[in-house]
């Protein structure tokens, strides 16, 4: 009898050991709780900053000024431009509560304004001419004692161009209408094209336009390009391209100057010749403007191309 409540006792004491053994450790998995608990809370922390933080910057971009006044009071909401700075236009928008309607104000730059001003001014300066030019391309200037040779010089040029596109007009195919079905010849057998413009039946007619950009005391060689027959106007129209290898005209200085006249010295340039394509050539020339009572004309001249 002993024996078996000996064995039985032991048996039970086994039994409880291995069911000790087996047990979780409830400390480790309240630990692992608390744990997860702090993380979800600094989460939350974390979220509730940056919601904070946002919140802060929004009203810190918009001021509310509450103006009272006997009559009537308005809200003015003012949404302050970012922080970046620029050149923008900057907007306000103003708010009235007693008829909830919205004005917006565009507020221009004022420095972008006067660097546009400024600009406008500086190119109409750089336009500005000490002379005034006709329809017909002559100047018009008074040369008086204290005209610079500066504003001679860009007179000069500005004659000189004109009457190289004038002299080319004339010379070099025909400024007016002509009608090549009528045509006469002269003693070299070069053809000649009737002028069909009205007014145009001799050479005088054209030289009064020829004379109004070259003076009229240096003459004009018109009547080897123009004939007159039997009451009729004739023109040589021999067309031609201009020279390839001209580039430009610069009016350099002066030779000579008296009350009526001026010598200019002018330099014609271009990308090469016949002989040399590839090679820059510079030719000097000069040429006369005659002045009468303000009004100058072209003297002695060469047509560059």
């Amino acid at each position: 009898m002993r024996k078996s409540v000996l064995i039985i006792t032991v048996f039970l004491t086994l039994m409880l050991c291995a069911c000790n053994e087996n047990k979780p450790d409830v400390s480790d998995d309240n630990q692992s709780v608390s744990s997860t608990e702090s993380f979800s809370s600094e989460s939350s922390d974390d979220i509730n900053k940056k919601e904070t933080s946002s919140y802060d910057i929004s009203e810190s971009n918009t001021d509310t000024i509450n103006t009272d006044t006997s009559d009537s009071s308005a809200d003015v909401v003012q949404t302050k431009p970012a922080t970046t700075s620029t050149k923008e236009n900057q907007t306000s928008t103003f708010i009235s509560p007693s008829n909830k309607s919205v004005t917006t104000a565009t507020i221009q730059n004022t420095q972008t304004l006067q660097a546009v001003e400024n600009f406008s001014s500086q190119m109409e300066n750089d336009d500005e001419k000490p002379f005034e030019t006709d329809d017909n391309g002559a100047v018009i200037l008074d040369v008086e004692t204290d005209t610079s040779e500066e504003d001679l010089i860009k007179a000069g040029q500005e004659i000189y161009i004109n009457a190289c596109e004038t002299n080319f007009r004339y010379h070099v195919g025909c400024p007016y209408n002509v009608d090549y079905s009528d045509s006469v010849e002269n003693k070299y057998g070069w053809k000649y094209y009737l002028v069909t413009d009205s007014g145009y039946t001799t050479i005088s007619d054209i030289e009064k336009d020829y004379y109004k950009i070259f003076a009229e005391e240096y003459g004009n060689d018109l009547s080897e390009l123009y004939i007159e027959q039997d009451g009729k106007l004739y023109a040589f129209d021999g067309a031609r391209d201009k020279n390839v290898f001209y580039e430009k005209s610069e009016v350099t200085g002066i030779i000579e100057q008296t009350e009526d006249k001026i010598v200019f010295n002018v330099e014609n340039y271009y990308t090469g010749n016949d002989m040399s394509p590839d090679t820059p050539v510079t030719e000097t020339e000069q040429f006369t403007v005659v002045i009468h009572n303000g009004e100058w004309r072209i003297g002695d001249f060469y047509l560059p191309y």
